[in-house]
């Protein structure tokens, strides 16, 4: 390694001269090159791993870090342009070749010189999150891991990884056991699981592990998989649905996706053993099914039955392009409704509005019937106007960009927004439409100074608003808005608006901490630009105007 500092050149030739085990030479070497070493540090460090002798390797390695600790904490740089900074310890775990195996001794002295080295940081740093242990190749990989993980080295990224890679199954369950103490380790141990029920047999269908990994997932379960359980595991899924609390599923269309098994496999015994589950309080379900699927029927039943449910979320995951039928019964005690990409039928909008305290609807479609029945055409908003009524407990309602289909009337917009005006604990508001067909909220510039009454309003997101609009939601003086987004076009903010948002925005009980105006930044300049020239027309104008940029900027200043 010709060109490299005089330190690591002795050090390389050590193996072979034990005289060169010298700590005041090398000590020296060291302190008199001490920024060519740090900055030849990485290289070395990785050329060192190219060597024929693992012998020699560790000899390297060992007298290295006895004599110069403080090469203990010097970073070393992966390689490739994104290379991240791992301590040493974490370097020699993931990059050690194959064929060779690390001592634990020297496992055990280099831990030991980090902690003297380093005392008052944790021997694994908060950057060295990358690459995870499971990244070891050496040939003694199964121990050098629990090593790191009964020595607290793990960070606790990549359990799932340790199945595709072949560790043990002591190694996983180990790596599982510490887990455990992790933050937000469920959305972990259910990747773990789905790559354990994926392995197609082998080690990791052991009963213990399976059990351990479900019982630490939320617990969460991909149905899709069925094929691949042990029949004991099906079992017992469905054994669990009939008591479990909280439960996350995941499912997929059979005719979209050949990995995906007939939902009579796992998908409807367990739906069917839920529907007499009277502790479950949260059902999150990831998954897409057709209108002629007998999940429909099965999860409305869920749904009805569970009266003890409190949080539902239903998201259609595997075709963008397709919705879920999914029907809404009403839930006399949910708190949270989630539903994004579904097919509401029209007797279900009601139910969607009614109880709930957060409620998300999120590029749904909402289907109408299509003629011959002879009666009064439905109005596409007054299923939800209704619920609406009724729900005093609502907190925060987000729709965007929800599709109405089939025959309806767009008539009953204005009773809707007064309803929801009356909502006296309404905290928390997105209304977002556009202009290819989505269910509109069109609000006037009236209904905007409605907006500003909601007594609790914390936030309002609207996609669309009317010019003068901002001028009225701000002179109902809505004082407790911490968060306001509206989205406009070109030239549709008027110089009232404008004055408004100075004067709310002057005042000493404003407490906005976030405005977002229109939908670009170029548009704002826009906007912002064309207020100045209307000023600049008007030599009686208020002199705030004619500059914007700048007195917004004076009274975010005189705020601040």
């Amino acid at each position: 390694m010709n060109g490299c500092p005089p330190l690591f050149q002795l050090l390389e030739r050590l193996p072979r001269n034990s005289r060169l085990d010298n700590v005041d030479l090398l000590r020296g070497l060291y302190r008199d090159d001490t920024e060519a070493v740090e900055e030849g540090w990485s290289d070395w460090f990785k050329e060192l791993m190219k060597l024929q002798s693992n012998e020699n390797r560790c000899k390297i390695f060992d007298a290295t870090f006895r004599i110069i600790p403080e090469l203990t904490t010097q970073k070393v740089v992966e390689a490739g342009d994104f290379g991240t900074d791992l301590s040493p310890l974490l370097a020699m775990i993931s990059m050690w070749p194959a064929e060779s195996l690390i001592p634990i001794e020297l496992l055990d002295k280099l831990k030991e010189k980090m902690a003297e080295t380093q005392k008052k940081d944790a021997v694994l740093s908060q950057d060295d999150s990358r690459p995870h242990i499971f990244n070891c190749k050496c040939s003694n990989k199964n121990d050098v891991v629990m090593w790191a993980i009964r020595n607290t080295i793990w960070d606790g990224y990549g359990l799932e990884d340790g199945i595709s890679h072949g560790y043990s199954l002591e190694v996983v369950m180990a790596a599982a056991r510490a887990l455990v103490s992790k933050p937000n380790h469920d959305t972990i141990f259910a990747r773990v699981l789905d790559r354990a029920l994926s392995s197609w047999g082998g080690p990791y269908l052991d009963e213990s592990l399976l059990r351990f990994l479900w019982r630490n997932s939320g617990p969460s379960i991909d149905l899709s998989l069925s094929d691949r359980m042990p029949d004991w595991f099906r079992d017992f899924v469905v054994s669990e649905a009939r008591t479990v609390a909280k439960i996350n599923l995941k499912w997929g269309h059979p005719d979209r996706d050949e990995h995906v098994q007939e939902p009579e496999l796992l998908v409807l015994p367990t739906l069917r053993a839920m529907q007499g589950n009277s502790t479950l309080t949260k059902l999150h379900i990831h998954c897409e099914h057709d209108e002629t699927d007998e999940c429909v029927d099965a999860l409305h039943d869920v749904l009805a039955d569970c009266t003890s449910l409190e949080d539902f979320s239903f998201i259609q995951v595997y075709d963008p392009d397709g919705h879920s039928l999914v029907r809404i019964p009403r839930m006399p005690k949910l708190d949270k409704l989630h539903l994004q990409g579904v097919f509401l039928p029209s007797e279900s909008l009601e139910a969607t509005m009614s109880t709930a305290r957060e409620i998300s609807i999120i590029y749904c479609d909402s289907g109408f019937p299509t003629g011959g029945t002879g009666g009064t055409v439905p109005d596409c908003y007054e299923g939800w106007a209704r619920g609406l009524a009724n729900n005093s407990r609502i907190e925060e309602l987000k729709s965007v960009l929800t599709f109405p289909s089939g025959e309806f009337r767009e008539d009953g917009r204005s009773d809707f927004l007064r309803t929801l005006f009356s909502r006296p604990n309404l905290k928390r508001v997105q209304l977002t439409w556009d202009e290819t067909g989505s269910i509109s909220f069109g609000v006037t510039p009236e209904e905007m100074g409605l907006f500003g009454t909601i007594p609790a309003l914390e936030s309002l997101d609207l996609s669309h608003v009317p010019p003068d609009g901002l001028k009225n939601l701000l002179a109902a003086r809505p004082f407790n808005l911490r968060l306001l987004h509206i989205g406009q076009g070109q030239g549709s903010m008027t110089r009232d608006d404008f004055r408004g948002l100075l004067d709310f925005l002057a005042h000493s009980e404003c407490k906005l901490e976030k405005f977002r105006f229109s939908i670009s930044k170029y548009i704002d300049e826009l906007v912002l630009n064309s207020i100045a020239a209307l000023a600049s027309e008007d030599v009686d104008d208020d002199d705030r105007l004619t500059d914007p940029i700048r007195s917004l900027n004076n009274v975010l200043r005189d705020k601040n």
